[in-house]
């Protein structure tokens, strides 16, 4: 993937819940329609998720291109602590996303999640290209509002 044309952003959050409660509700690809308001619904060919499931999601890009279908691979799993997924080869655009969990205290953790892509889907979903620095701004916004429902959805159960 060229770094010129790809969109590299991390957000953290600390999350008042145990650690392996919120690994394995972050961990679950089918849950994200649940906290990532762009996800229409996502699919797994194994449950639990492991290393070689598939994982196919259906997001809404824009009204252009509402129906948007990625199929990703889990590549890296450290159950409890870290998953790994990245877009297959076949896939228009690459992908990956990165979920990590750290134990912190009985009842507190931190996640990280780490989102890259190519930032040429933009340009697909909207019909024009926009600055890297723009899409990078907008992506970082949107995961922070993620997280943030992330953390209501986990600390309300």
């Amino acid at each position: 993937m060229d770094a010129k044309k790809q969109i590299d952003v991390t957000c953290r959050m600390a999350i008042n819940k145990a650690s392996h409660l919120v690994f394995d509700y972050f961990a679950d690809f089918t849950k994200d329609p649940q906290w990532r308001k762009e996800i229409n619904k996502t699919e797994t060919s194994s449950r639990p998720i492991g290393v070689g499931t598939t994982i196919i999601e259906n997001s809404f890009l824009s009204g252009k291109v509402p129906n948007y279908i990625s199929t990703l691979t889990c590549t890296a799993l450290d159950p409890g602590k870290l998953i790994i997924s990245e877009s297959v080869p076949t896939n228009m655009f690459w992908a990956k996303s990165t979920r990590e969990v750290e134990h912190v205290t009985d009842n507190t953790c931190t996640i990280t999640y780490r989102l890259q892509f190519d930032m040429d889907i933009v340009k697909h979903g909207l019909g024009i290209a926009l600055p890297k620095f723009f899409v990078t701004f907008y992506t970082k916004q949107t995961m922070k509002k993620y997280m943030k429902q992330l953390k209501k959805n986990l600390e309300s159960n």
